[in-house]
This record gives C-alpha cells, structure tokens and sequence, in this order.
C-alpha cells in the first residue's frame, strides 16, 4: 500500500511538468540549438488586429534567419521556408490556413535532402 501511495504522489508531482509537443516547424521554435541565455532578435512582420499579417521573418539567436512566410488573419498561410542555425534550408512547403498543405521537403543541417511528403489539410498523405 505504501508503493501505491509513493508511485501515486510521483506521478502527481510529474504531470504539471508536462508539456503539449508541437509541430518542430513552427517559427516561433526554429530548428537549430543554442544556448539557453542567447536571445533571438525580434521577429520583423505585421499585425492587423492583434493577429499576424502578411510577410514574417523569424530570427536565430546567432542573427540568421529561422523561418521566412506569410500569415493571413494570424494562421501561416502559402510558402514558408525554415532554416537551420549554420543558414542551411531545413524545411519547405506551403500552409493553407494554418496547416500544412501538399509538398514539404526536409533537409539534413550538411543540405541534404532527408524526405519528401505531401500533406492534405495537416495531415501527411500516403497515397
């Protein structure tokens, strides 16, 4: 009964630690490490009403780019390209209303080409 009670108090205390994971090509997380104390520079784009509009471009910590796209009513929408710290392209492909819409391709950091996929509505297809 003690076990029930110390793994029920771990799992407890271990569950406000979690956290949701995400699509690894959002800008606001480019791809890429760097140091916990480097700050990125501030992304350069618009807002129309509190929500992203038009071209945005997202920033390493180093000062290259991290991603590059357009947004409509705050949702990513048509080309985005991403980018590794060292400048090589890690990711291509266009959003329709905030998801990921037909060809993306991905790429190692050395800039080789690692898969191909197609998405229809967010979701990878594998016709």
């Amino acid at each position: 009964m003690k076990i029930l009670g110390i793994l029920l108090i771990a799992l407890l205390l271990a569950v406000p630690g979690c956290k949701k994971t995400t699509d690894s090509n959002i800008p606001d997380e480019p791809p890429g490490d760097k140091p916990a104390s480097a700050k990125a520079p501030e992304p350069k784009g618009e807002t129309r009403d509190g929500k992203r509009q038009g071209q945005w471009v997202f920033f390493h910590a180093n000062g290259k780019k991290a991603a590059q796209g357009e947004y409509q009513d705050g949702f990513k929408h048509d080309k985005w390209v991403f980018w590794y710290d060292n400048g090589q392209k890690t990711a291509e492909g266009e959003y329709a209303e905030g998801r990921k819409t037909g060809k993306w391709i991905d790429w190692d950091e050395e800039g080789n080409q690692v898969s191909e996929k197609v998405f229809v509505d967010g979701v990878e297809s594998y016709r």
